[in-house]
């Protein structure tokens, strides 16, 4: 029996000497995570220079994120996912440069949607108990039209194929009025935006990415067209074109009050301010709590 035991506590030593030696692998900042001939570069290296050159901004943007999601929810006004839905949209429709990337790498557009959570709950919580009168709208809308004027865009669907046989047989499922997933299932035939298939337009040349713009801007609703590019032929068919200019007030009143809210209420900094005053977060060390002096001595009133 005492062997038995003394033999089960020399398997669970080794055993747990292994588990040091994995977490050790795993988790230790002086294991080297690259080698490079002789030389190596430890975690502790990796995380002092992330720390060194972007862990201002980081610490800073992780707080005043828990700050403001705070506030929001105790306010009830922390944005719904439908209004973060609304907001790609409208970055989409006004500014579809600023989701170029976004718009081809999943992972970064989670990234884009959560900094917008904290963007529209920080003017949520800015604009609870602000109010304005019809004539202070309609006075906003007169004076910032500019700031309302849609770009010329065309919702398109894409078909991407190698040769002008396979581009020739995409019109023909378009014309038939085949949905996107049904042509995505045909033979060496890709969709935009379909099995997470991805085309950035603005990597083509410029003579490609000039040809393209200028085929789809001139299209109608319906019209289907072809342009052959360095290596595809890019099939496009027309949802929705819509022309530029400035809606009409009733058309974007959601949208303008809200604007000629936040003109009136304390500016973003000032709330952060208020905020971080008002919670007083504690920090174990000065290294964190000195980057933050700035807004914990800043002046919320003049």
């Amino acid at each position: 029996m005492k062997a038995i035991v003394t033999w089960v506590a020399i398997c669970v030593a080794i055993l747990s000497l292994i588990g040091n030696v994995v977490l050790y692998k795993r988790y230790s900042t002086s294991h080297p995570i690259v080698r490079i001939g002789k030389d190596v570069i430890t975690k502790k290296a990796y995380y002092d220079t992330m720390e060194y050159q972007a862990g201002t901004q980081v610490i800073k943007k992780l707080v005043y994120t828990v700050l403001i999601r705070q506030a929001a929810t105790a306010a009830h006004v922390m944005p719904t996912v439908a209004d973060i839905d609304n907001r790609v949209q409208e970055i989409q429709r006004t500014n579809p440069q600023m989701l170029a990337m976004a718009n081809s790498n999943p992972g970064q557009m989670v990234q884009v949607r959560d900094d917008l959570k904290t963007d529209i709950a920080l003017e949520n919580v800015r604009i609870k108990d602000v109010t304005v009168s019809p004539a202070e709208i309609q006075a906003y809308y007169n004076l910032h039209k500019q700031q309302f004027t849609l770009p010329q865009q065309v919702q398109t669907t894409m078909v991407v194929t190698t040769d002008a046989v396979d581009a020739g047989t995409a019109t023909l499922l378009l014309q038939q009025g085949l949905t996107e997933d049904v042509i995505a299932r045909q033979p060496r035939m890709h969709v935009a935006g379909v099995n997470g298939f991805a085309v950035n337009v603005n990597a083509l040349d410029v003579e490609d990415r000039n040809k393209v713009s200028k085929t789809v801007f001139a299209m109608k609703d319906g019209d289907i067209e072809t342009v052959p590019v360095h290596g595809a032929f890019l099939t496009f068919k027309v949802k929705h074109a819509a022309p530029n200019g400035v809606p009409p007030l009733s058309t974007i009143l959601d949208q303008v009050t809200r604007a000629a809210k936040l003109e009136k209420a304390v500016p973003p900094t000032v709330e952060i301010a208020l905020l971080y005053q008002a919670a007083k977060p504690q920090f174990d060390s000065t290294q964190y709590s000195d980057q933050f002096s700035d807004i914990a001595n800043y002046k919320t009133t003049q």
